[in-house]
């Protein structure tokens, strides 16, 4: 909702520049700034929101991140491998996920959807204390609805399927797979990503980042 608020700012002075026949390349200048250093800032306090709430002390373990290969999964993945944990990245497709291997991690194929690749990642995984789980994997949504919400007429089961299927299924099933390995640990922790436009009632323009976590018992 801040970088909405902030786009509408600009918006209104690149306006006024036009009205007032003032040069307006300044104003789009400062406003692609202002944005990107926004999204590196949000970006990374976001990164220290999350790696703080789930500290564990003097002891590094081992964190799995799904959707690891791009994005904040992959920054997430570099942070922790820099502060010395065991990390676990997962993508659909390895054989691409060049910047996930760059980073030293363990690479484990999965699509959060797929039960034969939840299965596998179960066996390979089986026995193995894991005390951070991640459930970073998702999918925007169906593109006809994030562009123009009052879209509906559009929209198809196809694509509501797919998005529950990764946002709400995946998540619950990857964590159900992964219980033995967590219960190995003793103080695991499951940590949910979210955003705003998961939420119904959400007013249109801008979804942060969420995060909610489980502490196992």
């Amino acid at each position: 909702m801040f970088s909405h608020n902030v786009s509408m700012l600009f918006f209104y002075m690149y306006w006024c520049c036009f009205l007032w026949n003032v040069d307006c390349g300044c104003v789009l200048m400062l406003y692609f700034f202002v944005m990107t250093a926004m999204k590196y800032i949000l970006k990374n306090a976001l990164i220290l929101l999350i790696t703080s709430s789930i500290a564990m002390g003097g002891e590094k373990g081992t964190v799995l991140i799904t959707g690891a290969n791009r994005g904040l999964g992959l920054e997430l993945v570099k942070h922790f491998v820099a502060d010395d944990y065991t990390v676990i990245g997962t993508a659909r497709k390895p054989e691409k996920a060049t910047d996930l291997k760059a980073t030293g991690a363990t690479i484990i194929k999965l699509d959060v959807t797929s039960e034969k690749d939840i299965a596998a990642m179960r066996q390979t995984l089986k026995g193995r204390r894991i005390d951070i789980l991640i459930n970073n994997a998702g999918y925007f949504g169906p593109k006809l609805m994030t562009e123009k919400p009052d879209n509906i007429e559009k929209l198809t089961r196809e694509e509501m399927t797919r998005c529950i299927s990764v946002n709400t299924l995946g998540p619950l099933f990857v964590t159900q797979a992964l219980l033995p390995n967590l219960r190995h640990s003793q103080n695991p922790k499951v940590i949910n990503m979210s955003t705003r436009s998961a939420i119904l009632n959400a007013r249109p323009g801008g979804q942060p980042m969420g995060i909610g976590s489980v502490k196992l018992l």
